[in-house]
């Protein structure tokens, strides 16, 4: 081992109202709630979609190892 800097795999959940389809980085990863869904320490940009509505919403979070990112997004 050594010092520095953790680095390493973070994690986020993404919470919505009403729901939405979430998709993170562009690649698809389904309905809210997402839970815990593991990602690369890091910016990424969450995009959630309600065809219901006609809704988009898109958030840029920041994740950090080992510290889970929490995201609520309101859609109404």
């Amino acid at each position: 081992g050594g010092g520095g800097a953790p680095s390493g795999p973070g994690a986020v959940t993404i919470a919505a109202t009403p729901w939405c389809n979430v998709s993170i980085d562009g690649r698809a990863v389904g309905e809210t709630p997402v839970v815990n869904h593991a990602l690369p320490s890091g910016r990424h940009t969450i995009t959630c979609v309600n065809p219901e509505l006609n809704v988009t919403r898109t958030r840029a979070v920041d994740v950090s190892p080992g510290e889970p990112a929490r995201v609520r997004i309101e859609l109404q």
